[in-house]
């Protein structure tokens, strides 16, 4: 858990809250529970940072967020403050609510962030539409690539390119010769 803590999840007030001893005897950063709550927090802020990541470097080398990659990061980043800290605060109680504490004002703090540039509402609108329209350039550009592979598949065909049109005779086991293109018939 030393990581979770050292990497901004719990700061220091925070950090020896869960580390000192509870009503139960044990120190709430030693119960099983609060060290999964803090695992997935940790998850969440790592997935947030990866999407800011991601679409600071696409801006920075001019590559097009045409699926609303700055809206998810905008989206997951305030979503992901307020729920962390919320999700701190009831770990760490009552005592997260005194000036002590800062949680209180990162709380505060983190609320902002789901407003600013947007609501969520709007940032998933966003991200909703670029997606579809993205889905639809990859769709028609996977239609055009299958038609150019079927006409491709067809020009190749030797038999029906050089000769008739009529494709080529296959031998069955018994001796029979029929068409490729046809059924076998089963004599009884």
């Amino acid at each position: 858990m030393e990581h979770l803590l050292s990497d901004g999840v719990v700061a220091d007030p925070v950090e020896a809250w869960l580390d000192e001893s509870s009503t139960a005897g044990r120190p709430p950063l030693a119960r099983q529970s609060v060290q999964q709550r803090l695992a997935d927090v940790a998850m969440e802020i790592d997935c947030g940072r990866l999407l800011v990541q991601r679409a600071s470097w696409m801006g920075r080398n001019g590559i097009p967020m045409t699926g609303g990659q700055g809206s998810m990061s905008k989206l997951k980043g305030g979503d992901v403050a307020m729920w962390a800290t919320r999700t701190c605060m009831d770990l760490v109680g009552p005592y997260a609510q005194t000036a002590d504490c800062p949680l209180e004002k990162w709380f505060r703090d983190a609320k902002i962030y789901q407003l600013f540039e947007g609501t969520a509402e709007i940032q998933r609108m966003v991200v909703s539409r670029m997606q579809a329209a993205e889905y639809r350039e990859r769709l028609k550009e996977g239609v055009e690539v299958a038609a150019e592979a079927i006409d491709s598949a067809a020009s190749s065909n030797g038999a029906r390119a050089a000769g008739d049109g009529k494709l080529p005779a296959v031998r069955s086991e018994n001796g029979a010769t029929r068409p490729a293109g046809e059924p076998t018939t089963s004599a009884a």
